[in-house]
């Protein structure tokens, strides 16, 4: 599955954001049960989450496609540095600010395998394609 994850996190600049600060990531296995202990793990922002979207795909290579997606958006990756429980400072990569409808488009593009004929604009928060 690819899911998306919405953060519940009362940060000043993810409240503000929320709509479209999404983390996308790949699993294997049930999504909920990834997420159980969201509100404990960096990796979702010391918070709770919403699953906003789920994609069911067949016969990929996880990691391939999860670094895919992530550079595909890189340019819209969250900036936020976080205090995890001991004191140290944690990055969080996985989280992009990208409008919903805009990955789900990206996903139909990777899905009819015409990915490569777009990039992400950040400032027009959508896929363009090159010409």
């Amino acid at each position: 599955y690819i899911y998306v994850l919405r953060s519940k996190s009362e940060h000043p600049f993810v409240a503000a954001n929320r709509l479209v600060i999404h983390k996308i990531g790949l699993t294997a296995g049930d999504v909920k049960a990834r997420i159980g202990n969201a509100k404990r793990n960096t990796t979702y922002l010391l918070a709770e989450v919403d699953i906003v979207a789920t994609f069911k795909l067949a016969n990929v290579n996880l990691k391939r496609l999860e670094h895919l997606i992530h550079r595909f958006f890189a340019s819209a990756r969250l900036d936020l540095e976080l205090k995890d429980r001991f004191g140290g400072s944690v990055e969080p990569r996985e989280w992009f600010l990208v409008p919903l409808p805009t990955i789900e488009e990206t996903i139909q593009r990777i899905k009819e395998g015409t990915i490569d004929r777009f990039r992400y604009d950040p400032e027009a928060a959508r896929l363009v394609e090159y010409t």
